[in-house]
C-alpha cells in the first residue's frame, strides 16, 4: 500500500458544453485503460451547479504515476487546459522526487501515507 500514489485534483469548469467534457473523459479512459496498465482509477465527480469538478486518479506506484503524466500531455493536455483550470491538486502516498518534479508546476500539496488498509 505504501507504493501506491494517488490524487484529487478540484478543478473549475470553463467549458459548459458537457458533450465535448464527456468526450473529452472517454478518451482520458480509453488512454488509461488501453496504455496505462497501472493506472489503478480515475474518477471524476462534477458539482451540481456545473462550476467544480473533482478527479481523483489512483496509481500502483511513482512509475505509473510517469506514465500516466507522458500520455496526457501526448494526447490530452491541449482540451485538459481548454475545458478547466487548475484550484487544487493534492498528492497523497509517497511519489519519489521525479513524480514530484513532474507536478511541481501545479503547486501540490503533499500528504505522506501513514496508516490505513485496502482491500
Amino acid at each position: 500500500m505504501k507504493s501506491k500514489v494517488f490524487w484529487i485534483v478540484e478543478l473549475k469548469i470553463v467549458e459548459q458544453n458537457f458533450d465535448k467534457i464527456k468526450l473529452f473523459m472517454d478518451d482520458v479512459f480509453t488512454a488509461a485503460i488501453n496504455e496505462e496498465p497501472n493506472t489503478l482509477s480515475n474518477e471524476w465527480f462534477i458539482s451540481d451547479d456545473h462550476k467544480t469538478c473533482h478527479m481523483i486518479d489512483r496509481f500502483t506506484d511513482s512509475e505509473a504515476v510517469l506514465n500516466h503524466l507522458s500520455i496526457f500531455a501526448q494526447k490530452l493536455n491541449d482540451r485538459f487546459d481548454a475545458y478547466f483550470e487548475l484550484t487544487r491538486f493534492v498528492v497523497y502516498g509517497n511519489p519519489n522526487d521525479e513524480v514530484k518534479k513532474a507536478v511541481a508546476g501545479f503547486n501540490p500539496i503533499y500528504i505522506p501515507s501513514f496508516s490505513g488498509f485496502e482491500k
